[in-house]
């Protein structure tokens, strides 16, 4: 496990400034095609299908609930910051937004046929164990969760330190897992693996950290073509893969 600190923290102001100001509620018709090549996306058409009732625990602005949405599925989106909840209530009213933490979610328990969580459980500095605990009570007997977590390689590590060891960069943000630990994480939280832990992204960071510290500063559609400029590269390179996902089953 690796702890990655930064000179700012993971609260609702940061993400809510960084999301609010790039992406538009919903996305372009080229979001959602990237999201139907998404291999998270595989993994859960695979699973669940029209009339099954999904949370995204930690939606942001909402790409994931209002794609899903449109394959049948009834989706609730929580977030722990109530600028995003509050703008996709105004922009997005079919799906039910609520505002809240991951490790306290204001849910019933077994609502849910599914979860999705994208990056989320490894802000917590405590650990993951209370957000995973809420997540495994708010799904049904035999209900699925998705989730991602950056992995921890030398590559990844090294990319960190070189884009955030900077002076003053002693809060945390984030852990980096192993697929040995996070399978491990999900294990006491009472879920069950249903394949093994697979990378599912690769980042242009891991190859070039010198160039992403450079293009950060750069306007997000710049950044954006950047990135996929870069994808084919960084299929050839397998050190690139920041994120891990699990796909997970709550026993019955």
């Amino acid at each position: 496990m690796y702890r990655e600190d930064r000179t700012y923290a993971s609260t609702p102001g940061v993400w809510a400034d960084g999301f609010v100001g790039a992406i538009r509620v919903g996305g372009s018709e080229l979001d959602r095609l990237m999201l139907r090549l998404d291999p998270r996306w595989h993994a859960i058409s695979r699973r669940l299908g029209p009339g099954d009732s999904v949370l995204d625990a930690g939606c942001g602005l909402g790409a994931w609930p209002v794609f899903l949405a449109e394959y049948g599925m009834k989706l609730h989106g929580l977030d722990f910051s109530e600028q995003m909840i509050e703008l996709l209530r105004e922009r997005c009213p079919g799906i039910e937004w609520l505002s809240g933490p991951i490790q306290q979610m204001p849910l019933p328990d077994g609502r849910f046929d599914g979860v999705i969580s994208w990056g989320v459980i490894e802000h917590d500095e405590a650990g993951p164990e209370a957000g995973l605990r809420e997540i495994q009570r708010v799904l049904k007997p035999g209900g699925l969760a998705f989730l991602t977590v950056p992995i921890d390689s030398e590559a990844h590590r090294h990319s960190s330190r070189t884009s955030f060891a900077v002076e003053g960069a002693k809060t945390f943000f984030q852990y980096f897992y192993t697929p040995q630990e996070f399978a491990g994480l999900l294990e006491r939280s009472g879920l069950v693996l249903e394949e093994p832990i697979r990378p599912c992204s690769r980042h242009y960071s891991l190859a070039f950290p010198d160039v992403y510290v450079r293009a950060v500063h750069w306007p997000a559609l710049l950044q954006r073509v950047l990135g996929f400029s870069l994808k084919p590269l960084l299929a050839l390179m397998p050190s690139t893969s920041n994120m891990q996902m699990a796909v997970a089953r709550k026993p019955t």
